[in-house]
């Protein structure tokens, strides 16, 4: 009787070691579940923002790989023993705190930067409900292999982009001409034989480097070469793969659309070439980690050491589980509370009706030369390539003959992520070269604006470059001006219109400058006293709200 005790007692102690150990586990799934319902918004946000642009494409591909390499690293880890059940809830709730003040302020401000990074962070301290910070250490790739999908600032993207598409477009004209085919390059346009294409930032931008860096990292780690050199040396390598691998893309591309005409470049062939990209990428950077590795030496691999496991409390799993839930609730409304309100009932001023096409001594003309293009989008609403609402590019004549080109665009949503395109990144997309950059006064009226003056230059076409820029009630000069103008008004409690005003002419030498900076003064004043006084606010912002050279 004795011994049936001790065998029943035995199989209830089993039994119960079975249930603990499920009740350890469940709450470390929810944390994770939570998580992800928790940042089920942002990532609606970003699939129809800016991963749903081509050149920010990779986003959900790198976000797809860096959870399932999230999940085998952790398998691994807790099969070897790596993993230590021991919450550090100190650390674990610094790092949720953070990211909810990254998430708060990302969000409520439209900054997706600060509201993907705060994913991260907060997956650090849902992991630290679970283990020990030594643990940690363990998983430290996958981790830092998920700042990969954190988009890059596009003010960012496209100062460093630009180098990037002329190398390019250089590399692809010299291939191709060298093999024989009629092909010439104007900046970042190729033309083959009827044919003009543009080398977009997703063909040869900063994007497709970072997720090629990326998936590079990512081989290696998972290769765990013992050899540091090794290391460095491919991931130093992986820039030039990528490069080769994009100028492949923009041939493959040419190629298509000379043999099979325009619209075979643009339809589905066009997404098979940025797989050849990626695939090609791939095999080079294997091709080339086997050269290294006969120059270094073999491949090794880090040993495992065992390590001690100490379950957590499942009450207290439980509890943290919903204060987890109720801190990623009450950040979601706040961050919500906070956002500033989007006027959708806002007019878009009718630029055609509202600047006469004849006004002083001014008169429209037909342009004697193609504008730099501005680009409008009043079908789907704004997006990161498309940001304004309303477009007008005109060119005008003086009685003396003198010309001004004039180019306004207007939109009725400024926000961190879409906002008014700077010209200088206008003009250096298609091919010309920013030769000088100065900041000038402008005088509208009474108003003595802040803005900046270019000088251009394209194959023997020199020009003469004034605008200024409207955010809200402020004038920005530069992008951190403009990031900061619209904190600004976001701190106010609402999402501004923007508006971009620009005026150039067409130079001989540089010795011109000087005049033609007062003829497009003089333009300036004629055109906005030609504009009805309760027009201009869409143009310089509302009378109380300017001051002398704002934002200057």
């Amino acid at each position: 009787m004795a011994h049936l005790l001790i065998i029943r007692n035995g199989m209830m102690m089993s039994q119960a070691k079975t249930v603990y150990d499920k009740l350890t586990k469940i709450p470390g799934v929810v944390f994770y579940l939570l998580l992800a319902g928790f940042f089920m918004p942002t990532l609606l946000d970003l699939l129809h923002g800016p991963w749903g642009s081509e050149k920010n494409a990779h986003g959900p591909m790198v976000l797809i790989v860096s959870i399932v390499f999230f999940g085998i690293k952790y398998k691994q880890s807790a099969q070897s023993k790596q993993l230590v059940l021991q919450p550090d809830y100190l650390k674990a709730w610094f790092f949720i705190f953070t990211g909810l003040l990254f998430y708060i302020f990302g969000r409520s401000q439209f900054i997706f930067q600060f509201e993907v990074s705060a994913f991260i962070v907060i997956l650090l301290g849902c992991f630290l409900l679970k283990h020990s910070w030594k643990s940690s250490h363990t998983m430290w790739f996958a981790f830092f292999f998920m700042l990969f999908m954190v988009p890059l600032p596009v003010t960012f993207v496209d100062m460093v982009t630009m180098p990037m598409k002329m190398a390019v477009s250089w590399a692809s004209q010299a291939v191709l001409f060298k093999l024989g085919y009629p092909i010439a390059r104007d900046g970042v346009i190729l033309t083959i034989g009827p044919y003009q294409l543009l080398v977009a930032d997703a063909c040869a931008g900063l994007n497709s480097l970072f997720t090629l860096e990326a998936m590079g990292l990512l081989y290696l780690n998972i290769n765990q070469h013992q050899s540091w050199l090794r290391n460095a040396v491919l991931g130093v390598l992986i820039v030039p793969i990528s490069f080769i691998a994009n100028v492949l893309r923009v041939i493959i591309l040419v190629l298509i659309t000379y043999y099979f005409g325009d619209a075979a470049g643009q339809s589905y062939l066009h997404g098979f070439a940025g797989i050849v990209l990626f695939v090609s990428a791939l095999l080079i950077i294997m091709g080339v980690d086997s050269l290294i590795q006969r120059w270094v030496g073999k491949t090794g691999r880090t040993e495992v050491k065992d390590k001690a496991v100490t379950p957590a409390l499942p009450e207290r799993q439980v509890v943290a589980s919903v204060l987890l839930a109720g801190c990623f609730i009450a950040s979601y409304l706040l961050a919500g509370y906070l956002q500033p309100q989007v006027n959708h009932a806002g007019t878009v001023p009718q630029f055609e009706k509202l600047l006469p096409e004849h006004f002083a001594q001014w008169q429209s003309v037909p342009a004697l030369v193609p504008q730099v293009d501005l680009t409008t989008n009043t079908e789907t609403g704004n997006d990161y390539d498309k940001p304004y609402d309303a477009v007008l590019m005109r060119s005008y004549k003086d009685k003396s003959g003198h010309v001004v080109m004039l180019a306004i665009a207007y939109a009725l949503q400024q926000t961190q992520e879409i906002k008014i395109h700077r010209p200088e990144y206008c003009y250096h997309a298609q091919g010309f070269t920013v030769a000088r950059q100065v900041p000038v006064t402008l005088a509208a009226g009474t108003q003595q604006l802040a803005g900046n003056g270019l000088l251009v230059r394209r194959n023997g076409r020199n020009e003469w470059v004034q605008y200024w820029i409207r955010i809200g009630s402020g004038f920005p000069r530069t992008g951190m001006d403009a990031r900061l103008q619209l904190l600004k008004e976001s701190m106010k409690g609402h999402v501004p219109d923007g508006i971009l005003i620009r005026v150039s002419s067409l130079i001989h030498d540089d010795a011109e400058i000087p005049q033609q900076t007062a003829l497009q003064q003089k333009f300036l004043q004629d055109m906005l006293g030609s504009i009805a006084a309760n027009e201009l606010p869409a143009l310089l912002g509302s009378p109380d709200a300017t001051s002398p050279l704002n934002n200057k």
